[in-house]
């Protein structure tokens, strides 16, 4: 069974994300370390739920999968879109 796409999603699933830090700094929500950041990686999940980091916002989470194959479940603010994931057999120019 497919849960539906969250309504607050930003990302798509199968949307491909490059990791990154929050702009501006938000230092309640740590950060990344320098040797992840650019990472790339694909949107396979979106859940939205609390984060008591900030206060209790409530907002989509994404799970991503890096190119190592590295889990990661991250808030937009830790995201950039590199577009969508091309269909197998295309290329990109």
């Amino acid at each position: 069974m497919t849960t539906p796409w969250p309504d607050e999603a930003t990302f798509a699933c199968g949307e491909r994300v490059a990791l990154t830090t929050p702009d501006p700094p938000r230092p309640e929500l740590g950060h990344l370390g320098a040797e992840i950041l650019g990472t790339r990686g694909v949107v396979l999940e979106c859940v939205v739920k609390a984060d008591d980091r900030d206060g209790g916002h409530v907002g989509p989470v994404y799970y991503v999968e890096t190119e190592d194959g590295s889990p990661w479940y991250l808030r937009p603010e830790f995201l950039v879109s590199l577009g969508p994931t091309p269909a197998p057999g295309t290329t990109t120019g």
